[in-house]
């Protein structure tokens, strides 16, 4: 017998899988690969995921480990008909970074300093991420101690990562303390008042500030006050130091000053006032004041025995009724330090002052008498005069003085206008003045000058144009050659007639009449000629006997003749002894003969003249 059956031999699978290596808190990614022959499918997943914990029936499965470390995965995989395969990979956890470090508080300005202690069990940590938590920050392991620009509480985060990518974070928070800000303020007092200071030091946030000292420049120190009196043992200027220190050991101090003690001012003014009925009455202050400038006095109290007073440092009163009166000052410092001096005051009549003056106005220099007209009732004196003239000269004391007004400064076109004051003393020193506005008049002086061309001429020519280089102030012109004769034109052109030398004076005037003169001297020379004959006939007829030369503004004559061979035959050292024809007596052939004339004219020029002069008999 036999029997047939169908036997089936159905597909294996092939399991496989990826995966990726995480570190630890990630989750590990397992991605199913496995495959099977076509008529047939895997409908069946088992995951084992090495760590005796962790299994899963999904295609693909992500699993989170607990602790780092290697790891044998494996896969099975069933079809639908049972068919079953298993393939297994090591998958791989990686260790994680501790982030740490450590940081302490600290206050505003002063640099934090961040310490990093951070590990890794396995591999390396590969960077440093810092953020400091005021949007600055830092790539190593180590940062340089940082500064916060203000106080607060900052978050510090440290960020490692390793090797393999694995990261770690630490935050933690830093606080910045505020720094108080010391500042305080105190008064002046007199000596011996104490001084009082007063603590105006501030701090930022909710801090608190706990402890103050003081050191008040003079060696004491007070520890305990916030604001502190303080007795100096002498008056002067002392620095004084604050320091402040916060709940949170901040510390910051200042020095101020200087803390003035102030002395006390001495009343003063003159004991000895006197002044005149219906004047007023000048009262100056003298009151001393040690430490001056630091310290001065800013209030002053006069009562002036009347009824009367003022708060002015140097007083005038007009006082009602002649007698004696207790004048009081009380002065006050700055600092409101006062004190105060009592003197009799005894007013006396005032000079009656007047003045007068013989003219006033005139040309520079300006000369003018003044007259005091001063008076004053019997039985008192007049002791003391002083006039000013106005023109910043010195004051001048004598009852009727001379005074000549001379601007070197005013213009041609100017006018010196000056007031005249007269001040006048009684012999109770009882001082009046009296003043004319704009009393005298100062005219400006011409400046005369003029320039001649030419400045020298001989006779033929002496004809000289004057040209006037006067100030433009001037008005008026009026010259005098020298010569007797005269010109009004500004710009005269003269003749000289006659030879010498010639004084020009120039007379100028101004409007108002003030003059000046300027003088310049010229030469008119005689003329210079000179004239010599070349023939003369030495018969005795009379008539042309002689040879000589002749001229015009000679000073200076000789003559000497040669004959032919160049002996000398005769020679003159002066224009009347003259060449009669003759050598030693006897007479000289006719023919030519040579002369030669050294001549010096009027201006000391030497001139030479060689020719011949023709004899004939």
């Amino acid at each position: 017998d036999s029997i047939t059956r169908t036997v089936v031999v159905h597909a294996k699978p092939v399991a496989e899988f990826v995966w990726t290596d995480e570190c630890l808190n990630d989750l590990n990614q397992f991605i199913d690969g496995s495959t099977v022959a076509a008529g047939t499918q895997i409908v069946l997943w088992d995951w084992d995921m090495g760590d005796n914990l962790g299994a899963s029936t999904s295609q693909d499965t992500v699993y989170e480990y607990v602790q780092s470390g290697t790891y044998n995965v494996t896969l099975m995989c069933e079809t639908d008909f049972g068919c079953r395969d298993t393939v297994s990979h090591v998958a791989e956890v990686f260790d994680l970074p501790v982030s740490d470090f450590s940081v302490n508080d600290e206050c505003l300005y002063d640099p934090v300093l961040m310490v990093n202690t951070s590990n890794i069990a396995s591999g390396t940590i590969a960077q440093h991420l810092w953020n400091f938590g005021d949007n600055t920050t830092a790539n190593v392991q180590a940062p340089v101690p940082h500064t916060y620009p203000q106080h607060g509480v900052y978050d510090v985060e440290l960020v490692t990562v390793s090797n393999n990518g694995c990261t770690d974070t630490l935050m933690q928070q830093v606080e910045v303390f505020a720094v108080p800000l010391a500042d305080f303020t105190f008064d002046t007092v007199c000596f011996p008042i104490a001084t009082s200071f007063i603590d105006l030091s501030t701090i930022l946030g909710a801090d608190q500030m706990t402890e103050w000292e003081w050191s008040f420049g003079d060696g004491n120190l007070n520890t305990t006050d916030q604001h502190a009196t303080h007795n100096y043992d002498q008056w002067g200027d002392y620095t004084v130091t604050l320091t402040v220190t916060s709940e949170n050991g901040c510390v910051d101090d200042t020095t101020m000053g200087p803390a003035r003690v102030h002395p006390k001012p001495r009343a003063i003014f003159s004991d000895a006032i006197a002044n005149c009925h219906q004047d007023s009455t000048f009262f100056f202050d003298l009151s001393t004041l040690e430490n001056h400038p630091l310290d001065s006095i800013v209030g002053w109290a006069w009562d002036y025995g009347d009824g009367s007073g003022s708060d002015l440092p140097d007083p005038t009163h007009l006082y009602a009724d002649e007698g004696f009166f207790d004048a009081s000052l009380a002065v006050m410092s700055n600092h409101g330090c006062v004190d105060t001096v009592v003197h009799p005051v005894e007013i006396y009549p005032l000079p009656l002052v007047a003045l007068s003056a013989d003219t006033t106005r005139g040309c520079q220099p300006f000369r003018a008498q003044f007259f005091d007209e001063s008076t004053i009732p019997a039985p008192y004196n007049l002791s003391r005069w002083e006039w000013n003239f106005g023109d910043g000269s010195d004051l001048v004391s004598a009852q009727f003085p001379v005074h000549t007004y001379y601007t070197d400064t005013l213009g041609p076109f100017d006018e010196g206008i000056f007031t005249v004051s007269l001040t006048v003393t009684s012999g109770n020193g009882c001082v009046s003045s009296d003043t004319i506005i704009d009393y005298m008049t100062e005219y400006p002086r011409p400046q005369a000058w003029f320039d001649v061309d030419p400045k020298r001429a001989e006779l033929l020519f002496a004809r000289m144009q004057v040209t006037d280089l006067s100030s433009p102030n001037v008005t008026d012109w009026n010259y005098h050659f020298g010569d007797g004769t005269s010109a009004s034109d500004q710009h005269p052109y003269h003749i000289y007639t006659d030879t010498g030398a010639y004084t020009i004076t120039q007379f100028v005037a101004t409007q108002y009449g003030c003059l000046d003169t300027a003088e310049f001297t010229v030469v008119v020379d005689p003329e210079f000629y000179f004239y010599i004959p070349n023939t003369f006939t030495p018969n005795n007829e009379g008539h042309n006997e002689f040879f000589f030369g002749t001229g015009v503004g000679v000073v200076g004559y000789n003559m000497i003749i040669f004959d032919r061979w160049g002996s000398q035959v005769f020679e003159s050292g002066e224009m009347g002894y003259q060449w009669d024809g003759t050598k030693n007596g006897h007479p000289v052939q006719q023919g030519v003969y040579t002369y030669m004339f050294k001549i010096v004219d009027v201006r000391g020029n030497p001139h030479e003249y060689v020719g011949h002069v023709n004899l004939i008999r």
